[in-house]
């Protein structure tokens, strides 16, 4: 059996809890011993062969062998660290056995080599759906709207010749937007940082604007996360040393004159790189002379941590598109 011929296979057992006719198409008869077997004997000739692991872990799974499968997958994972599919196979293993923190580490590895993956971004947005965050939800669904509209026919091939249905984000994107929107909007979620990493980022990051902005200790700035109003909990921490406040206040006293946007597209901030800074001069509102915010600045962060603490590394303004 060909190489396409079992990832198209795996890939449609993959799908199939989402698309019902692909689970008729994925009870093709396969002898899977057989495919085990060769799968074997093409390891037993090249023991590295990350393509011959993740045939036999594709095997495995169909015999119903899951910790064998996981083992194999795993070790097509390493033998072949930039291939994405060895990524998505294991993911649909986990996903199977609903064993969620696995398949979102997964997923994750998966898209960090190849993010353009409008199914991949699809299945990261549902994961941030179950977790109850729907801001993050909403624009990974938006993103897999996006990233499938660009693509040509029913498929999106990655760069190693991967396969993957794009008419089920088709079909489907538009009712899981509509469904988060309505979600986000009665959640009231806000941002709050998963680790103390996190919690020191934003703080550099705000310490660095009132000092790139020249504000004084008496000028209070408000700010957002990703498009989040920070917790309540974040806001009072970050207050200890920074004049600070949730943009939500802004909204109900117009107390502050500038608000600073905080965005990273990385999935973890903890990474402290391509974190996007923008500045609003929000002065012309507060005084009733204008009806928008003014964009001051538009900056690309990168920290580096050393000796248990973050600081800034570089700090480049955004190129400007028309």
């Amino acid at each position: 059996m060909s190489r396409v011929r079992l990832a198209s296979v795996f890939f449609l057992s993959w799908t199939a809890c989402w698309w019902p006719t692909k689970a008729q198409e994925a009870t093709v008869a396969i002898d899977w011993n057989a495919e085990l077997a060769k799968a074997k004997a093409a390891i037993e000739k090249n023991p590295k062969s990350a393509f011959w692991h993740n045939q036999a872990g594709v095997a495995y799974d169909a015999l119903g062998e899951f910790e064998n499968a996981v083992r194999e997958i795993k070790l097509a994972c390493t033998l072949d660290e930039s291939d994405p599919g060895n990524y998505y196979t294991l993911y649909a293993l986990y996903k199977r056995k609903a064993m969620h923190s696995e398949q979102r580490q997964v997923l994750l590895d998966a898209l960090e080599r190849d993010a353009g993956n409008p199914l991949g971004r699809f299945e990261f947005a549902y994961i941030l759906e179950e977790e109850k965050h729907y801001a993050d939800s909403f624009r990974e669904y938006r993103v897999a709207k996006r990233l499938a509209a660009s693509v040509n026919g029913p498929n999106y091939i990655d760069a190693r010749g991967g396969v993957y249905d794009v008419d089920i984000v088709r079909a489907l994107v538009e009712n899981a937007i509509d469904r988060v929107a309505k979600l986000n909007e009665t959640s009231n979620e806000t941002y709050s940082p998963r680790s103390a990493d996190e919690t020191e980022i934003l703080s550099v990051l705000l310490k660095a604007e009132f000092q790139a902005n020249n504000w004084t200790k008496n000028e209070r700035i408000c700010f957002s996360v990703k498009g989040l109003d920070p917790s309540p909990k974040l806001v009072k921490t970050l207050r200890q040393h920074l004049n600070v406040c949730s943009s939500a206040e802004w909204r109900k006293k117009f107390n502050c004159g500038f608000e600073v946007r905080i965005e990273y597209p990385s999935f973890d901030l903890s990474q402290g790189k391509d974190i996007r800074v923008q500045v609003a001069d929000y002065r012309e509102i507060n005084q009733g002379t204008g009806d928008l915010a003014v964009l001051l600045r538009d900056v690309n962060y990168s920290l580096h941590k050393s000796d248990g603490k973050w600081s800034v590394t570089d700090c480049v303004p955004r190129k400007q598109t028309n």
